[in-house]
This record gives C-alpha cells, sequence and structure tokens, in this order.
C-alpha cells in the first residue's frame, strides 16, 4: 500500500494498468477500479515502483510504461 501527500491511496493488488503520458512534462498513470493516480515521470523511486508493479501484476499490466521507462534509459547511456 502507498500514500501520496496523504490524500490519494491505491493497494499494489488493485492496480490494473500503468500507463505513460506526455501531459504536462511527462505522467505515469496508476488505474485502479477505485481511481487513478498520476505520479510525475521524474519522481524519485519511479522506474523501482513500476519494477515492483511488473513483478506483483505482470508485465502486461506495466507494458506500456517499461517500454518508456527503457527509452529513457536508453537516451541516458547515450549522453
Amino acid at each position: 500500500m502507498r500514500r501520496w501527500n496523504g490524500r490519494q491511496m491505491l493497494k499494489y493488488e488493485e492496480i490494473t494498468s500503468v500507463e505513460h503520458t506526455r501531459f504536462l512534462g511527462g505522467q505515469f498513470i496508476l488505474k485502479s477500479p477505485q481511481g487513478t493516480i498520476q505520479l510525475p515521470e521524474n519522481s524519485t523511486g519511479i522506474a523501482e515502483l513500476i519494477s515492483l508493479l511488473s513483478t506483483r501484476n505482470g508485465e502486461k499490466c506495466c507494458a506500456q510504461a517499461n517500454a518508456v521507462l527503457a527509452k529513457r534509459k536508453a537516451d541516458i547511456e547515450r549522453f
């Protein structure tokens, strides 16, 4: 279970998908039946969170987010 600013909370098991949008500089959107949480792309620990969700909920759940993280990693390694 995670809390963001004490206002929103989702359990890891409830998250059905993790998507990415380039809106407002890039955000990951965690979706569940209870609602959504938007996290900035450059948040500390976001890669670890996506990795954790991939192992707990399956690769299919986080396919788009993993692709974005892989592209970001490749861009960083180029420089």
